[in-house]
């Protein structure tokens, strides 16, 4: 799960806890704040770096504004570097042939974001520590509850994992689950309009189908003309809390049967097939006393008797231009990765979906269903 996550979930719980709101005027920025969330790992890049910028929780515009760069730059201690490109707007990444920089455990790598206007960036160097063992990943299919269709059924993920030689190394762990849906959006004079070549458009442009007809949805003639880009969507679930190495976890840098994350048995998400992936992360202090601070952060959110104090860290120091606050953290992180795939032939005894999927989502754009959202297909999909 990326940081930007983890820092919205933080903002939105602690936006809606039940108590009075204290107002601190902090001054205006001569500049907006920039968040940086990026990390290079010792598995194969590419590597990317997403520039966002910071938002008021109170604002209804959208939360992610992307930030131009003029460069952004990875390198590491024995002087090798690499610029890296714009694959969208806001978002960075390393040559994805991987002739560029690879994160070597041992190394200390240092991430350098100029913006247009002057100002420079730089993170505090971070060393690529061994990720140690992912040993195992595994599932088990439980009942959840009596819900409102009837009995609730899921998948608990589970993990057993070392640290290796390592007594003072701090792990971060992360669930991944990643599923397809696909849609058929279906011209409907319910949908309103948009006008292109003077012709009103009953669906939306994204499907590639326009009214080459009359002007009425009766007159229409519906042709395709392009193919639909918001009928095939892939979702990813997230762990909703930050999993880490701490006393109650560890047993002489052994970790067993620590429960990482949990999917409903919903007829969306096994539509096709789940892949679940688990990955571990060997920390630095820097960045171990990040996450700590953010799930603590969240805990307190939590909590009706711990307020929500303090700073989430950043290992950013600006060098140049305006002086504005910073937000966001680079890592240099070992990285271990397991992967399963998960149909519904896996449900025990063929259980059968306790709901249909209703015709109102299978006629909408598939980028409208669910969140994190998109019509990329994941380099591990296999059809």
């Amino acid at each position: 799960m990326s940081i930007r996550t983890f820092l919205s979930i933080l903002l939105i719980l602690s936006s809606a806890a039940c108590v009075d709101r204290i107002f601190i005027d902090i001054g205006k920025s001569p500049a907006f704040v920039v968040v940086i969330d990026g990390n290079i790992s010792n598995l194969p890049g590419p590597y990317t770096v997403q520039l966002s910028k910071a938002y008021d929780i109170e604002s209804k515009s959208d939360l992610k504004v992307p930030v131009e760069a003029k460069s952004v730059v990875i390198s590491d201690n024995l002087g090798n570097r690499e610029a890296l490109s714009v694959v969208y707007p806001g978002l960075y990444q390393t040559d994805s042939t991987g002739k560029g920089i690879r994160g070597t455990v041992g190394r200390v790598y240092t991430l350098t974001v100029e913006l247009p206007d002057g100002r420079i960036y730089e993170s505090i160097g971070d060393t690529l520590l061994s990720p140690g063992t992912l040993d195992s990943v595994y599932y088990a299919f439980r009942e959840e509850k009596q819900g409102e269709f009837g009995k609730q059924y899921g998948f608990d993920f589970y993990f057993d994992a070392s640290g290796g030689n390592q007594p003072s190394a701090h792990f971060l762990w992360e669930f991944t689950g990643t599923f397809q849906f696909i849609t058929d959006p279906k011209p409907s004079n319910k949908l309103g309009c948009e006008m292109v070549a003077g012709k009103c458009n009953y669906i939306p442009l994204c499907t590639g189908i326009r009214n080459v007809g009359g002007y009425t949805f009766v007159e229409a003639i519906f042709k395709r003309v392009a193919p639909c880009t918001c009928c095939t969507c892939w979702y990813n679930l997230f762990n909703s809390t930050v999993i880490l190495s701490d006393d109650k976890l560890l047993n002489e840098s052994k970790f067993h049967n620590v429960n990482i994350g949990h999917v409903a048995y919903d007829p969306f998400i096994f539509s096709h097939k789940l892949y679940a992936m688990i990955s571990q992360q060997g920390l630095s202090n820097q960045s171990y006393y990040f996450w700590k601070a953010i799930r603590d952060q969240k805990d307190a959110a939590n909590s009706l008797f711990q307020p929500v104090t303090g700073r989430i860290p950043s290992n950013f120091v600006q060098r140049a231009g305006p002086i504005t606050p910073v937000n966001g953290l680079f890592v240099a992180s070992g990285t271990s990765k397991k992967m399963m795939v998960i149909t519904k032939d896996d449900v025990p005894a063929g259980l059968p979906f306790n709901r249909e999927i209703n015709g109102d989502a299978l006629n909408t754009p598939c980028t409208n269903l669910f969140g994190n959202a998109t019509t990329r297909r994941p380099e591990f999909w296999v059809d």
